[in-house]
């Protein structure tokens, strides 16, 4: 094989290594929305960090860029905001050591801002050993109910998942038993 060959053959086994995992290079932006029938769920699949799969069938609405939030509807009113990324996106993430502290800054975070809108959290539920914590608030009256944790992405970066879920028609273990099932699916 010839200089050139040599040169063409190693940039197409280095390319995909390079930008599978830097973050710059990676789309934000969803990959894949589709709804599985035989599993009844719908498949929310971002690149490199993972899928997301939603009990039962979701209309997709808008996604945001910048919260990397993508909105899904159902039927019965509901609303699901899902985001998913790196969390060295957020400027407390880039110091995270594990995961969970990932999850427990972000929750203090959220509990902060929330707090200055008089929208109070109150921790439901926290599993250190499958890193989340879910959380609700009321807000526009209605409760909602959120999870945020990390999962393991192809990349080999911490990768976050927040699952928002705002609905009149929800108790609160329904709303947890269905966002728990979603995020550790």
């Amino acid at each position: 094989m010839n200089l050139v060959g040599k040169a063409i053959a190693l940039v197409a086994i280095l390319f995909p290594l390079i930008t599978g995992c830097h973050s710059k290079l990676v789309p934000q932006s969803p990959s894949d929305i589709h709804f599985n029938e035989s599993v009844g769920r719908t498949i929310y699949s971002t690149t490199p960090w993972g899928i997301v799969s939603i009990p039962d069938k979701w209309a997709a609405g808008k996604y945001n860029k910048t919260t990397k939030q993508q909105y899904f509807y159902h039927k019965d009113t509901a609303t699901l905001i899902v985001s998913v990324g790196a969390c060295k996106s957020y400027s407390f993430g880039k110091d995270v050591t594990a995961g969970y502290d990932f999850v427990k800054k972000y929750y203090e975070v959220e509990s902060k801002y929330n707090g200055m809108l008089e929208q109070p959290t109150r921790i439901i539920e926290e599993n250190e050993k499958d890193r989340y914590i879910i959380w609700t608030m009321r807000a526009d009256g209605i409760d909602q109910y959120i999870i945020c944790g990390v999962k393991d992405c192809t990349c080999n970066e911490c990768g976050y998942r927040t699952i928002h879920l705002k609905s009149r028609k929800y108790s609160a273990d329904k709303a947890v038993t269905f966002l728990k099932d979603a995020f550790l699916q």
